[in-house]
Formats: structure tokens, C-alpha cells, sequence
């Protein structure tokens, strides 16, 4: 090679290796100056972060870094590179095991940086796995292993390209100019093949190098990697066991109880045996503890002192069209795959266990209301809250126990649950509950106060007057809110009449009390399991926060050490709230025959609330409805996704007439949730973050990566300090993997906590003595599935019971 020749490859060579080290150290700066460049995507990417947590960050760093600028330049120009080569490979395996393994199943970052950016990432994984194949396959040139380098770096590189300041729709050609511009580079340097490393090594006249120092370092690397990544999914779990502490901790809730007299007497044997129906008793040292008619709790107690004012800007009615108005349903998916409306269903269904605002579900307007202007001088009505007695107001009273204890099923006071049971035959209440010959529970016609006894009747309606007769639970007339309460309702019917005949086999000394208030115990703890277990572990899908939820259930119930009775529990106004889900309801429903097939398409909200969700029901009964809700998707909760049928609700005609003039007629689903914050004094989105050992906020772009929902928020408000917690946990980036947001989750672990460790039926009387030894052996391995199953067949239900029930099946 002539001189000049030479000397033009060498300054190409350095020109090459200057930008390869501009790029490189950029891309490293934007990763280890977390806080400077704002929004690196993988900062911004919250499964990736979920992958790391903190454990991770600093060895990431390191690693990686370690592996582009020290290592690998050491080995392909260093003195000792023939001999110590292959530690490159081994240092490879590690910067990508911790680079590239979270980006495999990085969901979102598609979504929200578009197919072609997805598509380069993968294009450069699949020609990285074959130059690596053809390397090993092959004579290991010096050259080879500087452009597999060159080739290698590119990943971090995009750390600095992609940040905020790049538009998204750039950003799949951006990625796409440098995977181009590092292919080039890695060709033009390997153009000229040398003698093989391995050849050389042992070329006549080389000095003899002895490997076993090689050897050990390989084995080294490889043993720390390998301890660092197998146990991985411990690690990150002892993560999150330190975040779910530090939640607990920074919230401080419920309080310890301070300054409560001591009851007066012991209560009688069947107010400590069982679980009372308006959920007192449940402590005995404070007896009102959770019992229905106290008062909800707060994360931050000052906030139910400090008024907001439901009219301020900007308006909910205004959020409501710009932020959270259905633009295409956007369905819920995890790792597991599209989540189904029974989960939809259930978790409403659920929540109506642990509270309710009284007429707040079917009155649009109170003694004293609100009334939000829709224009031509109508308004939309909605109650207001009532005070507490004491004067602090903005908070309500539950009218159903706090407890976890089925009260949606049984009833929160103790006319309404003798009203559901069946007669024995002396007239006194039997074990059973009221159930029609054909499977349906009966129904009666709710008047404006309608008290025990009931005139009940089966069927459908006979007389014009009874056509607006609801099914009678102990939620009712809640529960025909729609076709999926009353689904489940009828199933956890037959649950408990099955759980009585099979106590009754089993101990026929029980007496008819006894044999309700056992089944009630095994039920309640069934559902609390379901929801636990099943529902929220599902709804976080990866395996780390499935694993805490789950062990949130099999850690503390049945330890009596678990049991926290010197704290105040209640449910608390930041739980009820983080469960107002509108986004969910699918706007299109689907029942199809026991083949899968569609038979009928509805609309959710126009033909299956109220009395369309009752005609339904009859008309195609349990089995079908359970096999439509498993085939149908639940919505996202995210912004743009309340379907205009709930913007513009008529679905409770019969029951929400206010008698004003100037009514609208209808309900915004949408804006009222965000009424309802206002009037409960809820504190403000950043605000409960910090409250929930999250960090503040500064921006409104910390919110979330979709640019859509970033200019919504922008337009809405001046900072993220104004804005709503029922609007920022919505519209937060979240993991793919789950079908809920992460400060979601975090408002939920409190209660989810306490609601077992203060219940004494879930800790100190979670025994045989007190469920028996058939109820405790029961609730080890039931399922939902199992209780579908067995009620009302098997016929499109996943064919392994360990299959997530609530994906679609």
C-alpha cells in the first residue's frame, strides 16, 4: 500500500472513531445524566424502568459504559488483545443482557414511537445475532472485532437521539440514518482481513501464553453476570417490597387509634363468631370500626379541610370533551394479552362492596346540588356530598361497610339481609338465599324508600307497574346498573346456596344462622382471594408485581401476627376515587353462542344498563352472558376513551329524574368523576404522589409520552400542580404490561394492605375453628374459574384453569 494511500485510511480511520466516540459518549451522557437530558426513552419507558428499578441503574450504567469504552478498546488495541479476545465476548453478553433483553418486550414503544422505530430495533437485533453467529462460526480478525464493536454501540446511541426534543414522527428515521451510518462504519473497517487471532497466537516464534488466567476471568464474568440476571425477578421483588414499605410509611394510614373509649361489655357470642351485617364488631376494642355509616378516610387528613370549588377552570365539562371523549376505544392489554369486560364487570362489582354515597348513583340532584351549564340554558344536576357532623366538610359517609366482606351480596344492614334469605320452616330466616326456579333471583319494585317487607316476584314482569322491578340483592337498586353486576350477583347467589348444602352434608349440627354466616365468611374470603389474586395481579401483569400482590394474600392471611387492630381502618376517598373507571365500559358488546359465534351486537351503555341489562339477562341467561363477557374487551384506562353513550348517559331514566326544569336530561360520565374529586376534596394529582412516596412532578410532560394527551393537559391547565388526581393517574404512561397506571397502584396498596391485616377474619379467625376445616381447605385453591364452572359450565372457558380468567378467552 502506497504512502499517501495510507495516510488518507488513517485519517478516514479517525474521523470514523471520533464520531463513533461523539455518538457513544452522548448516548452514555443522556443515560447517566438522568435529571439533565430530559426523557431519554428509556427513562421515559415505563417497562423498561420496570425491568431495572433501581437496583439496576448504577450497574447498568457501569456495564455498559465499562464494556464500550474500556474493555472493548483494551482488548482490540491493547498489548494483550490476542490473548485475552475473548473476555470481550463475555463483557458483550453482559452489556446486552442488561441492554437489549428489557427492549424484546418493550410494548409501548411502538405505540408511541411508531412502527418504523420499532421495526429499526429489531432489524438491528437480528443483524447483530447474525454478525455475532458468523464471527464465532468463523476466523476471529482484529478487524472484525472493532467493527462488531462499532456495530454494538448502537443501542446507546439512541439514549441521546431519542429524547423529548425529537418529534416522534421523526424518530424512525433518525433511528433508521445511524443503524444505516453504524453498518457502514462496521463494513468499511472490517474490509481488510488479518491474520486470525487464533492463528496468531500460535504462530511458530510466538511466546507459549498460558489460557488459565483467561479461563478463570471468563468464568468470573460469566458467574456475576449469570448471579446478576438469574435472580433477577428476587431482586427486583425485594425492590418493590422496599416501595410498597415506603408507601406505607410516607402515608401513615389508617392512623393508630388514639383516644377511642373501650366498648362497654363484651358483645354477645353471635357478634364475635360471624361477621356482622353493618360490619361492626369486627375489632373488639373499637366496635364502629368499619361499620357502615362512618365516615371514608384520607391519605392526606388536611385535604377534607381545605375547599375546592367544583366550578373553577377549567371546567369538568370541558375535560370532558377535550381530554377524555372517546376518539376510537382503545381496549386494555397486558402481557398476557387483551384483557376481557368479565374484568370490567368484576371490579365494578367489587368496589360497591366497600362504599356508596347513597343517592349520589341514582339522583342527579339533592336538597343542595350542583349545576354544571351545558348551554340553551340547561344544566347537568349533581348532589352534592353531605358534611360530616362535626362540620369538617368535603367527605362522606360510606352507607356499606368498609370491610371486604361481600356486603354487595348480603347487604349492609340487617332488614335488607333478612329480606334476601329464605324462610325455614317456622317462618325464621334460613341459610339460603332467595333464588328463582329458573336460576334468576327474584325481583321487586324499588319506591323512593322502599323498606322490608318486599313484594317480590319471579319472572318477567306481569303488570305494567312491575316493569320497572329491579333483581334483589344486597345492593340493590344498585346492582341493575348494568348486565354485568347482576351476572355476577347471580353467580355469588348460587356460590353461597352451594357452600350451605355443602356445610350442611358435612356438619349437620349447624343451625341455619350458623350455616349463613359460615358460607358468608367463605364467600367474602373467596372474593377478597378473586380480587386479589386473580383481578389485580392480572391487571399487573409482570411477574414482579403479580408475585407482591399475591404475596400480599398468602403472607398475611391467616397469621395472627398480621393482625393491626390498634390501627383506624376505613376505606379511604383517594381508594374510592382511584376506582372511578368509565373508560372501561366497552362501547360495543357482543353475546355469542357456546361456539364462540357472535349471535347479537349491542351497545353496552343504550342496551345493557338498567331494564335492558335485566331483559338480557332473562333472555339469555348466566352461561351465555358469562361466555360473552369473556370474548368481549374491557377499555383502557386512558384518556380519550369514555364513549359518548356515557357522556351522555339516559341509562337510569326511571330513577334519576330530577324534577328541574332545565334539566339536561342526561349525565356526562365523563366530567362528573371529576365533580365528585372537587366536592370529596380529593387532593391534587402531585400532591397524592407525594403523599405516596412518588416523585413530584415538575412538568406536565413528565406525565405521559403520548404527545396527544401532553397538548390535552397543556391546553387544560397551567401546570401540573392544578391538575386533578382523577385525571393525572388516567393519563399517565404505565407499563405494557398492565391495564393499570402506576400511581393508580400506588393509591390502591394501602388499603389493599390494611383491608387485610385490620380484619380480624383474615388474620386471627382466619382458622378452622372459625371457617371450618372444609372452608379453609376451600379457599386454598379455589378459583373464579372453578365457580363458573361449576354453576353454569365449562362451555368457552379457558380449557386450563390456571389460564388468566380475566384475558380473552
Amino acid at each position: 500500500m502506497s504512502e499517501p494511500q495510507s495516510g488518507y485510511r488513517t485519517r478516514v480511520a479517525a474521523l470514523l472513531a471520533a464520531v463513533f466516540v461523539a455518538l457513544h459518549g452522548l448516548g452514555v451522557f443522556a443515560y447517566i445524566t438522568r435529571n439533565v437530558l430530559k426523557y431519554p426513552w428509556l427513562w421515559d419507558n415505563a417497562d423498561y424502568m420496570l425491568f431495572l428499578n433501581a437496583a439496576y441503574y448504577h450497574l447498568h450504567a457501569v456495564v455498559l459504559a465499562g464494556h464500550l469504552y474500556l474493555l472493548g478498546p483494551y482488548l482490540i488495541a491493547g498489548r494483550y488483545g490476542r490473548r485475552w479476545w475473548s473476555l470481550y465476548y463475555v463483557s458483550l453478553a453482559g452489556a446486552y443482557i442488561f441492554t437489549l433483553f428489557p427492549l424484546l418486550s418493550v410494548q409501548r414503544f411502538e405505540a408511541i414511537y411508531g412502527t418504523l422505530a420499532y421495526r429499526v430495533v429489531q432489524v438491528h437485533l437480528v443483524l447483530l445475532l447474525l454478525v455475532l453467529v458468523y464471527y464465532l462460526a468463523g476466523p476471529r480478525y482484529r478487524s472484525t472485532i472493532v467493527a462488531f464493536h462499532i456495530f454494538s454501540g448502537f443501542p446507546v446511541a439512541t439514549l441521546f437521539f431519542l429524547t423529548k426534543a425529537t418529534p416522534h414522527s421523526q424518530i424512525g428515521y433518525i433511528l433508521g440514518a445511524i443503524l444505516i451510518f453504524h453498518l457502514f462504519a462496521a463494513w468499511y473497517v472490517d474490509r481488510k482481513k488479518e491474520t486470525p487471532l487464533a492463528v496468531a497466537a500460535t504462530a511458530p516464534g510466538a511466546p507459549v501464553q498460558r489460557m488459565w488466567p483467561v479461563w478463570l476471568a471468563n468464568a468470573g464474568l460469566l458467574v456475576i453476570i449469570a448471579g446478576l440476571t438469574l435472580p433477577n425477578f428476587y431482586i427486583n421483588l425485594l425492590y418493590a417490597q422496599s416501595e410498597l414499605r415506603g408507601i406505607l410509611e410516607r402515608v401513615g394510614y389508617p392512623p393508630r387509634v388514639d383516644g377511642r373509649a373501650a366498648p362497654p361489655a363484651q358483645p354477645p357470642a353471635d357478634r364475635t363468631r360471624f361477621r356482622t351485617v353493618d360490619g361492626s364488631w369486627n375489632n373488639l376494642k373499637h366496635p364502629e370500626m368499619g361499620r357502615a355509616g362512618t365516615p371514608l378516610g384520607r391519605y392526606l387528613p388536611a385535604s377534607a379541610t381545605t375547599p375546592q370549588d367544583v366550578y373553577r377552570e377549567p371546567s369538568v365539562l370541558r375535560i370532558s370533551e377535550r381530554l377524555l371523549k372517546q376518539k376510537r376505544f382503545l381496549p386494555a392489554a397486558t402481557s398476557n394479552g387483551t384483557i376481557n369486560a368479565l374484568a370490567f364487570a368484576w371490579v365494578n362489582f367489587f368496589v360497591h362492596d366497600f362504599y356508596s354515597r347513597g343517592n349520589d348513583n341514582f339522583s342527579r340532584a339533592g336538597p343542595a346540588h350542583y349545576d354544571l351549564p351545558v348551554g340553551d340554558g340547561k344544566y347537568i344536576y349533581m348532589n352534592r356530598l353531605p358534611d360530616y357532623p362535626e362540620g369538617k366538610a368535603g367527605s362522606h359517609r360510606s352507607s356499606v361497610t368498609h370491610w371486604f366482606d361481600a356486603s354487595q351480596v348480603y347487604g349492609s344492614d340487617s332488614a335488607w339481609a333478612e329480606q334476601l334469605r329464605t324462610r325455614a320452616d317456622d317462618g325464621a330466616p334460613g341459610a339460603r338465599l332467595r333464588v328463582c326456579q329458573d336460576g334468576l333471583l327474584p325481583k321487586y319494585r324499588p319506591r323512593k324508600r322502599s323498606h322490608p317487607p318486599l313484594e317480590l316476584f319471579c319472572g318477567r314482569a306481569a303488570r305494567p307497574e312491575d316493569r320497572v322491578a329491579v333483581f334483589l340483592t344486597g345492593d340493590a337498586p344498585r346492582s341493575s346498573l348494568h348486565i354485568g353486576l347482576l351476572l355476577l350477583h347471580t353467580l355469588w347467589v348460587h356460590e353461597h346456596n352451594y357452600i350451605v348444602d355443602e356445610l350442611a352434608a358435612r356438619y349437620p349440627k349447624m343451625t341455619n344462622d350458623e350455616l349463613y354466616g359460615t358460607a358468608r365468611l367463605i364467600v367474602a374470603a373467596e372474593i377478597a382471594k378473586i380480587h386479589t389474586v386473580e383481578w389485580t395481579a392480572q391487571m399487573t401483569s409482570d411477574r414482579v408485581s403479580a408475585e407482591i400482590v399475591r404475596r400480599i394474600w398468602s403472607l398475611h392471611v391467616g397469621n395472627p401476627k398480621a393482625y393491626a387492630d390498634d390501627r383506624d381502618y376505613a376505606v379511604s376517598e383517594e381508594f374510592v376515587s382511584s376506582y372511578i373507571l368509565h373508560e372501561i365500559v366497552p362501547p360495543v358488546f357482543s353475546i355469542v353462542d357456546t361456539a364462540g359465534r357472535e349471535v347479537e351486537r349491542l351497545s353496552f351503555v343504550n342496551d345493557l344498563f338498567g331494564m335492558g341489562g335485566q331483559q338480557k339477562l332473562e333472555e339469555h341467561g348466566p352461561a351465555q352472558l358469562f361466555n360473552s363477557f369473556g370474548r368481549n374487551p374491557m377499555g383502557l384506562i386512558y384518556p380519550f376513551n369514555v364513549s359518548d353513550q356515557l357522556r351522555r348517559f339516559r341509562g337510569l331514566e326511571p330513577f334519576i329524574k330530577t324534577g328541574q326544569p332545565n334539566d339536561a336530561g342526561y349525565l356526562d360520565l365523563g366530567a362528573i368523576p371529576v365533580a365528585r374529586d372537587r366536592d370529596a376534596r380529593i387532593p391534587r394529582y402531585n400532591d397524592l404522589r407525594e403523599a405516596l412516596n412518588q416523585p413530584r412532578l415538575k412538568s406536565i410532560d413528565e406525565i405521559s409520552s403520548d404527545p396527544e394527551v401532553v397538548a390535552a393537559l397543556k391546553e387544560l391547565y397551567k401546570s401540573v400542580d392544578d391538575i386533578e388526581y382523577v385525571v393525572g393517574f388516567k393519563a399517565e404512561s404505565r407499563p405494557s404490561t398492565w391495564g393499570l397506571t402506576m400511581t393508580q397502584v400506588a393509591a390502591f396498596l394501602p388499603v389493599v394492605v390494611y383491608r387485610i391485616l385490620a380484619d380480624r377474619f383474615y388474620t386471627t379467625d382466619y382458622r378452622p375453628e372459625i371457617y371450618t376445616p372444609y372452608g379453609i381447605e376451600r379457599l386454598k385453591t379455589v378459583k373464579l374459574y372453578d365457580i363458573i364452572k361449576h354453576h353454569f359450565g365449562p362451555a368457552l372457558l379457558p380449557k386450563d384453569r390456571d389460564a388468566p380468567i380475566f384475558v380473552l378467552w
